[in-house]
């Protein structure tokens, strides 16, 4: 969880962490299931710090923000936009945007989010640690991924029927 919120901060706007939140989802859900019912959101706010008029709101903006990420996904429940959460396994979402940063083109990466690379080292290395099989399933799976398409790539692919051209032999004139 440490890492998580330590990318999770990085790739924040500035000012603006979603780390603590998260870590803050975590212990709100149901029997480690991944359902978080956010229904007393002045509680939520308070317990992140948010206080004021305004604390509310600046708790839904982060939510949101969690949620563009992929980190939640969240689902009304009566008058609130924001009335439960789904925290899916962080661990696909971390190998995605980092797997979405190593193909980006440097256009594309300035429209990423922030992933340092040496944390999300930090990360492989403590999920390899604690023998997290998901990460190095994932991973596995990616690595099969790209060296299959590295062989098809290498693979000639025939021309179209529009652009071959047959040849015939002239008529021989007498």
């Amino acid at each position: 969880m440490p890492y998580i919120v330590l990318m999770l901060n990085e790739m924040s706007e500035k000012g603006k962490p979603l780390g603590d939140i998260y870590q803050i989802l975590w212990t709100y859900t149901w029997n480690n299931n991944g359902f978080v019912r956010l229904g007393n959101m002045d509680e939520l706010a308070f317990v992140a710090g948010f206080k004021g008029e305004r604390g509310v709101r600046t708790l839904r903006d982060r939510l949101r923000a969690l949620e563009k990420l992929g980190f939640l996904l969240l689902k009304p429940y009566g008058s609130n936009p924001t009335g439960f959460a789904f925290i899916p396994n962080p661990h696909p979402v971390i190998l995605a945007l980092h797997e979405k940063h190593l193909s980006a083109t440097a256009a594309e990466k300035v429209k990423l989010p922030a992933l340092r690379e040496e944390t999300f080292i930090a990360f492989l290395v403590r999920a390899t640690d604690m023998k997290a099989l998901d990460v190095s399933r994932i991973q596995k799976a990616t690595q099969e991924a790209k060296e299959a398409a590295s062989v098809a790539a290498d693979v000639p692919k025939p021309p179209s029927p529009s652009k071959i051209k047959l040849k015939f032999p002239k008529k021989a004139v007498a």
